[in-house]
């Protein structure tokens, strides 16, 4: 499962530079078949965005799959 995060992720990185934007991550965890609202990834961004770059890197996107409910 960590190799498919990490492929979807590596693809969503349009840039690859190691992290994605709040639109990137939306795109991310759809990918991976999260049914999340924008609201939710905003607040996903201001609680794992750590360094406050406005990016999430791919630890911090392990970090948020772990804190958020599995798909359906």
């Amino acid at each position: 499962r960590i190799n498919e995060m990490k492929e979807i992720f590596s693809m969503v990185d349009d840039d690859a530079d190691g992290s994605i934007t709040r639109p990137q991550l939306a795109m991310c965890l759809r990918a991976m078949q999260y049914s999340i609202s924008n609201g939710e990834v905003n607040e996903l961004m201001k609680k794992f965005d750590s360094d406050k770059s406005g990016q999430i890197n791919f630890p911090q996107l392990l970090q948020i799959i772990g804190a958020t409910e599995q798909p359906n």
